[in-house]
């Protein structure tokens, strides 16, 4: 056996995501959001999924250098997930006070993507008979 045969092969990175074409990526994406985002996973919905990426594709492709499908559905995922944890972890900072300070709160992603996929957001509500809710000054009444 070769010992070139054994050894695992490294991935191929492609070129770095920039600015305008995360920009445009996110308009392409806008116009299909509601097809891509929805949650039924049957034979139909598969095949209309396919075709509307392959579309977005074909859009992004035509105003910033090529990249593959492939790439892109990554790079959807990728922020998705980054999307996702910095929601949690926000969430996660607001349950844990235990009634003290709120800590410092991490900032989310790209606020693009949290309308993209529809993230609900963290509303406050305040009680003035609780003492664990979120302290309010009225500035009239000073």
């Amino acid at each position: 056996m070769d010992s070139k045969s054994n050894k695992i092969l490294k991935r191929k990175r492609g070129p770095n995501w920039e600015e305008d074409e995360i920009t445009i990526f996110f308009h392409c994406y806008e116009n299909v959001a509601k097809v891509l985002e929805d949650p039924k996973k049957d034979f139909n919905t598969n095949s209309k999924n396919n075709q509307v990426w392959l579309c977005l594709m074909n859009k992004f492709n035509a105003n910033v250098k090529k990249r593959p499908l492939k790439d892109l559905k990554k790079f959807w995922e990728s922020e998705k997930a980054k999307s996702h944890k910095a929601f949690t972890a926000e969430r996660n900072a607001r349950l844990g006070t235990g009634g003290g300070c709120l800590p410092e709160l991490p900032q989310s992603q790209d606020p693009a993507v949290e309308e993209l996929i529809r993230r609900p957001h963290i509303v406050e509500w305040t009680n003035t008979f609780d003492s664990d809710s979120v302290a309010t000054l009225n500035l009239n009444e000073s």
